[in-house]
Formats: C-alpha cells, structure tokens, sequence
C-alpha cells in the first residue's frame, strides 16, 4: 500500500517560521529543496518546434494519474504533454523521470468565461505507470474531502511558474509560497466566487501564485504531524498582476 508522501526533509517548523508572508512569495519566493513535495511534477507541452517546455504543474495521485487544472488541458491532446517526476529544476531529467501521456479529461462543466463557478479541475493519465519503488524523489499526495477545514491558518501553494512580475520566464527551479487561508466571505467579496467550490488564500499585494503554477496544489499540514500535507485545492486563477489580488484554488 503506497501512503500519502510525506515531506523526505525534516520542515516541522515551515508553516510557523516568522517571516513575513510578503517574502515567501512565488515571484521572487523561495526554492524548494529536492525531495520536499516528492508529490508535484512539473507538466510540460510542445511547442511549435517540437520543443518541451514548462505548461502547468500538478500532483501524482496515483501511478499513472496526474491531477491539474481544467484549463491547463483545453487546448492540446494527450500526445502535445508530457510529465516531469521526481525533480525540482528542468536540468539533467533521466528519460526515466519523464512520462507520456495517453488521456487528458477535464470537468465539462469548466468554462474560461466563467472562472467564479469552479470545476476547474483534471486529470491525466500516463502511458506508463511510475514505479515508485525505483524513482527517487517521488510520491504521491493524499486528497482532503472537499468539506475539509485545513487544520492550520496557513498553507503553501507549489509550482514552477513565473518568479518576477517583469518578465514572462517560468523559474528555474520548483518554488512555494506560504499562503493564509481567507474566510469564504472574504473571498467573495473580492471575486463573486461560487464558495463550494473555490477557496481563496494569500494577501491582496502580496504573496500569490502566478502563470505556470496553474493547476498546482494548495497543500496544508496536519497538526500531528507537519510533514505530512493534504492537498485542499487545485491553483485557478488569481487577478493581474499576480499579485494584485487574492489567489483562488479550486476545491478537490
């Protein structure tokens, strides 16, 4: 039986450390060491050259299940991605840390002209399974019932997307922000968001997600053990710039 990953880092303290939540964030936040979230990858699509390039990220639920965003998957077929395990940074990835993908499917009920409703969630299916048993550095994330409370006030938000608001580069390297979560009627007063479906964490001005960390995981510790995180939400959207507003996660 292959149970939630836990953090391979001792990180006890990361969500109560004193820095200023406006230091931690994405752009411009910090790096995340390797083996840290054994449980994101990084989602990587053609280009016209035929080149793979960073898309979105995600979070392995199981060995052959990738779950992201819905409007990471609108455009494109299954044959245009591929799947990044087990790494931190786009650098020296064995063929073995990177996988196929044979069926992409997203919630029909997803409309990009209707970001407030939710159902902005996916899945991807792998060709191949991942053997956890060889791979370094790779687990999976266990889910928290979309009635779930976090168990604590903050939360991080991972990705790769982009570090600095004055250039559309993605980072070099995986990156997360510790996020406070907001009060449902704070976010609707923000964005008319539909509540069941959607949370919202961050500070307006301050930390955020940002493009490329679309369809990453909103993952927050359990009190009995921080090193342990259950995945509340799914990265959406958030305003322009990224940092300007809130960020918004769909609920899983």
């Amino acid at each position: 039986m292959l149970l939630c990953s836990i953090n391979l880092i001792n990180t006890s303290q990361q969500i109560n450390q004193t820095e200023s939540v406006d230091s931690l964030r994405i752009i411009n936040g910090i790096d995340v060491p390797l083996g840290k979230y054994p449980f994101v990858v990084s989602i990587m699509k053609s280009n016209p050259s035929g080149q793979y390039k960073h898309f979105c990220t995600g979070s392995i639920l199981n060995n052959k299940t990738i779950l992201t965003a819905a409007h990471c998957l609108l455009k494109g077929n299954a044959n245009n991605f591929r799947i990044v395990v087990g790494h931190v940074t786009f650098q020296n990835i064995p063929t073995s840390y990177m996988f196929e993908v044979q069926t992409i499917k997203h919630n029909m009920a997803f409309s990009l002209n209707n970001l407030n409703t939710g159902n902005d969630i996916g899945v991807m299916i792998l060709k191949t399974a991942i053997d956890f048993g060889k791979l370094k550095n790779v687990g999976v994330v266990c889910l928290a019932s979309i009635t779930a409370v976090p168990e604590t006030e903050k939360c991080v938000a991972i990705g790769f997307g982009v570090s600095e608001q004055s250039h559309g580069d993605v980072s070099k390297s995986l990156k997360s922000v510790i996020l406070p979560i907001q009060a449902d009627n704070i976010c609707h007063s923000k964005f008319p968001i539909n509540v069941v479906s959607i949370r919202c964490a961050g500070t307006l001005n301050g930390a955020s997600t940002c493009y490329g960390d679309s369809g990453g995981p909103l993952a927050c510790p359990l009190k009995a053990d921080p090193n342990t995180f259950l995945q509340f939400g799914i990265t959406s959207f958030g305003g322009v710039p990224c940092n300007s507003s809130y960020s918004y996660f769909t609920n899983v």
